[in-house]
């Protein structure tokens, strides 16, 4: 059994939690990108809408630092509840929370 496995297990009982399923393909890839380049991951999840990736990487290594920016860019254009990036995908309150959502999530109830 791989690290990828092993940090596949563990994406799913505590970093999965912490975002919607739509955005699960993102944050997979991205902690591929991490254990490439030795990054030790502090906490994964949604604030205000957005994915918030936090790692110890140096932000004087700009490049490292743009490139997971771009990861939590990303997220924008796909549906946190279903993944698609249909085009309608908007950040917008719903329920009284910030969310991204499709037309079609933005009308289904938080909690389900």
């Amino acid at each position: 059994r791989g690290r990828i496995d092993y940090i596949q297990e563990q994406t799913d009982e505590f970093f999965f939690q912490r975002v919607g399923k739509g955005w699960q393909p993102i944050v997979v890839e991205f902690l591929r990108f991490c254990e490439e380049k030795y990054l030790t991951i502090h906490q994964i999840k949604e604030k205000f809408g957005r994915l918030n990736l936090y790692t110890n990487a140096d932000w004087q290594n700009t490049e490292l630092c743009d490139k997971i920016k771009e990861f939590e860019d990303r997220a924008q254009y796909f549906c946190e509840r279903c993944g698609s990036n249909d085009g309608t995908v908007k950040t917008l309150m719903v329920q009284n929370w910030m969310n991204t959502f499709c037309e079609t999530c933005k009308e289904i109830p938080k909690w389900k």
